[in-house]
């Protein structure tokens, strides 16, 4: 039990270590691409509970206002689920079309809500803002493809859930 806890805290330092490293050097949120990947493996209220535990941390080292990083995974998530209830998000085209659309909403959603959280307004549109989601979103979208092609080598042919080292 104690190892579990141990690796717990490890876990998350190094996630945060990671998180606010690739903010800080180039602009990315992989914590985000990270709860898509986790999305339909673990149960979204355990989900939900860890990204608000580590979004708070994440905002307090990045010096940005509590709760912003929160209310954007939530507005994209939110708007994940509404794209889910037209088509498949399982597996196929759409899915990889509507993760894409997920991550973009997320990054245009943190900068307009820190803007709003910090200013009081939401400023003005950016084409710039829109460029640099979709560059974003695009890696963003590759990371989490490559994780989900790594989690399928290691199941191997099985269907089931079960991870099998060969």
């Amino acid at each position: 039990m104690i190892l579990y806890v141990l690796f717990a805290i490890v876990g998350f330092v190094v996630l945060l270590f990671l998180e606010s490293f690739s903010l800080s050097l180039f602009g990315f949120s992989l914590l985000f691409v990270v709860f898509l990947f986790f999305y339909k493996i673990i149960d979204l209220k355990l989900l939900l509970i860890i990204s608000a535990f580590v979004t708070l941390f994440l905002d307090v080292v990045l010096n940005i206002p509590l709760g912003s990083t929160f209310l954007s995974f939530l507005s994209a998530l939110f708007f994940y689920r509404v794209l889910s209830l037209f088509l498949s998000t399982e597996r196929g085209f759409f899915s990889y079309i509507f993760k894409i659309l997920a991550i973009f909403f997320f990054y245009i959603a943190s900068f307009y809500i820190q803007r709003l959280f910090t200013f009081g307004n939401l400023g003005y549109f950016e084409v710039n803002l829109l460029i640099s989601s979709s560059v974003k979103a695009f890696f963003g979208l590759l990371i989490l493809s490559l994780l989900d092609n790594f989690t399928q080598k290691l199941r191997g042919n099985s269907k089931g859930n079960s991870l099998k080292f060969k």
